[in-house]
């Protein structure tokens, strides 16, 4: 991967600069700071260039500073740095701003075909996602970028000072194994989702093989309940017919019984007694007639004195009134007060005696015909007596009638009931007999049962050979886990890069410190017991002092942190996907002696020839070993960029 152009706007100290960083060789980078002369450390805003690469790409600085922080304080506004590099045949343009006064706050990425210069946009909808883009067309973290990239004074990478854990994640990073860490995972999780897979398949067999046995247990008790239901057909017929032996014994009373009744006796004497009450039937018939004619005779004399007696009180009344008449001779008349005369009552007196006449007729004739009707009724009773007094009686015959009916009405009984009872043996029998020959209701639960036996064979037989078969891709899986896991490949790749990463920090301190100081890169280490285990450490010793690197003093440390950040930087390039062809060394000239520096400054030409280009920053005068310069100036809270900016300069 080359960076070949950095664009800066309002970045931190720096106000404007364009800069050419593909094949520069050895670049010095020097400040001067007009708004402070006397600033010891400068702070022209030198380091603010690489600075500005870090964070166009990560978004955060080498010395970790990051959102509005990056802005210039003096414009306070659009803040943008613009990178453009090339990998092959493809260039990529990353372009992030803040404060933009129309971007705002966001950061952009391009891809460019440079055999057809087709463009296309990779941003993606949010800066995360976006940024997630750009790390994979960087191919590394911001750690792994700044600890094979960066070497500084301030954040020079610690990489004696690392935890192992730290240190053998940045190494398999930078040694790209990270690609087999993350295959380490995909596989490991395809494993656990296989085991699963193998373990519900384990616990559906398991309760197949349970059920196998409950079916096999239930179909033995089913056919131990269908046997006894075939042995036990004839006791249940026999059961049955045992219920026909007190019936039998009632038609045998009730046959004994009717034996004992002379049936067809009793039936002629009940036809002549029927002939008897037949012909007595015509004698209360005329007995009937008789009565009716005395009670139609009895209320027709009742009626005809009732008649006399009217005619009797209308008569008398008639003889009153009359008498009434004559006694209202000589009174006077009530409404005008003239006295009556025998004169004046001569025609009523006359009116009222034709009355009377009349009546005493009527009464006369009443009283004859009433007279008659008396004798006919006497008459008609004394008939009426005469006829019964010789009517036949029938009272014994008719008691003996009914006796006959209740014998005859209980034999007819006995019969029926006999019939009956013989039905119900019919019956029973039938029952009895179909109880020989119904079906078996346990043979149909059976072969239910023996169903789900076969069925369950068949799971058992199916998860068999699925287990079988999921097993294989078990094993298989277990095995790339294996194969991928830290002990597997990875370890392999450590193993093999730890001797590479010895030889260059060698040749490095070598240098730097005259062969006094060793640095080792290891992956085992000993407990207290004297055991080894796998450890990721950098034994650091001093042949004329220290024997850790924690005992070295200030400049050893430097000398050390500066020839394993190189070290690493090399196996980045010599192994990474795409190695950055840049370094930057951010003042490590600092205290060192003449020697040293001349021993430095070859280090640094040398990796200048192999990589293409390193960035020097430094507030001393390196002009001696360095002939592109570029001068960081900052007057009035902003700096120019001046010199050697472009290539040929």
């Amino acid at each position: 991967m080359k960076i070949n152009k950095l664009s800066i706007s309002n970045f931190l100290t720096i106000g404007r600069a364009d800069i050419e960083l593909d094949d520069r060789g050895l670049l010095l980078i020097q400040g001067v700071n007009d708004d402070d002369p006397s600033a010891e450390s400068n702070g022209a805003g030198k380091s603010s260039v690489v600075d500005a690469l870090c964070w166009g790409i990560y978004g955060t600085t080498a010395r970790g500073v990051s959102g509005d922080a990056v802005v210039n304080k003096t414009t306070k506004k659009d803040c943008c740095v613009h990178i453009t590099m090339t990998d092959c045949n493809q260039q990529y343009r990353i372009v992030r701003w803040r404060k933009g006064t129309n971007h705002k706050n966001s950061v952009s990425v391009y891809e460019k075909d440079l055999t057809t210069g087709a463009e296309m946009d990779l941003s993606k909808g949010t800066d995360r996602e976006t940024q997630e883009v750009i790390g994979k067309v960087m191919g590394c973290s911001l750690d792994v970028f700044m600890a094979a990239v960066y070497a500084g004074q301030e954040r020079m990478p610690d990489l004696p000072g690392m935890t192992d854990k730290m240190l053998k994640t940045l190494i398999e990073e930078a040694a790209g194994v990270e690609v087999l860490t993350e295959a380490y995972a995909t596989v490991r999780d395809r494993y656990n989702r296989q085991k699963s897979i193998v373990d519900a398949l384990a616990a559906t067999q398991t309760t197949a093989i349970g059920n196998g046995a409950r079916l096999s247990n239930e179909v033995a008790q089913l056919e131990v309940n269908s046997e006894d239901f075939e042995k036990g057909r004839r006791d249940r017929a026999k059961a049955e017919l045992a219920k026909t032996i007190p019936i039998n014994d009632e038609i045998s009373r009730a046959t004994t019984a009717l034996k004992t009744w002379d049936e067809a006796a009793s039936r002629v004497d009940l036809d002549k007694i029927d002939a008897k009450l037949k012909a007595h039937k015509t004698e209360e018939a005329e007995r009937n007639r008789l009565d009716t004619i005395v009670r139609a005779l009895d209320m027709q004399v009742a009626s005809a004195k009732s008649a006399v007696a009217l005619k009797k009180r209308e008569t008398d009344a008639a003889e009153a009134s009359l008498k009434s008449i004559e006694e209202q001779i000589g009174k006077p008349c009530g409404e005008c007060g003239k006295v009556y005369c025998e004169h004046d009552m001569e025609a009523a007196r006359k009116a009222r005696q034709e009355t009377i006449a009349e009546l005493k007729k009527t009464l006369l004739t009443a009283a004859s015909e009433a007279k008659a009707l008396v004798a006919r009724a006497n008459e008609a009773q004394e008939s009426a007596v005469k006829f019964k007094a010789g009517m036949t009686d029938v009272t014994a015959v008719a008691l003996r009638q009914r006796e006959l009916s209740n014998l005859l009405n209980s034999i007819d009984a006995s019969k029926r009931m006999i019939e009956s009872k013989r039905k119900d043996i019919e019956n029973i029998k039938a029952v009895a007999n179909a109880k020989l020959t119904e079906t078996n209701p346990w043979t149909k639960a059976v072969e239910s049962k023996r169903q789900e036996i076969r069925h369950n064979d068949a799971t058992l037989s199916e998860m068999s050979e699925r287990i079988g078969k999921a097993g294989e891709e078990l094993e298989l899986l277990a095995d790339a886990v294996k194969v991928f896991g830290p002990a597997g490949v990875r370890a392999h790749i450590l193993d093999t890069v730890t001797p590479y990463l010895n030889d260059r920090t060698r040749d490095y301190l070598g240098a730097l410190a005259d062969g006094n100081i060793h640095a080792t890169w290891t992956t085992l280490a000993k407990t207290a017991k004297g055991e080894l285990k796998e450890k990721f450490n950098i034994g650091v010793t001093n042949d004329k002092g220290a024997e850790s690197f924690a005992g070295l003093s200030g400049g050893e440390k430097r000398k050390v942190r500066l020839a394993t950040a190189m070290a690493l930087q090399d196996m980045v390039a010599s192994r990474a996907i795409k190695p950055i062809d840049i370094f930057v060394a951010d003042e490590v000239d600092h205290a060192l002696d003449e020697a040293g520096l001349e021993r430095l400054m070859g280090i640094l030409d040398r990796k200048a020839r192999e990589r293409g280009t390193v960035l020097v920053i430094s507030h001393n005068s390196l002009s001696d070993w360095i002939d592109s310069v570029i001068t960081v100036t900052k007057a009035a809270g902003l700096a120019t960029v001046s010199g050697a900016v472009a290539r040929g300069f």
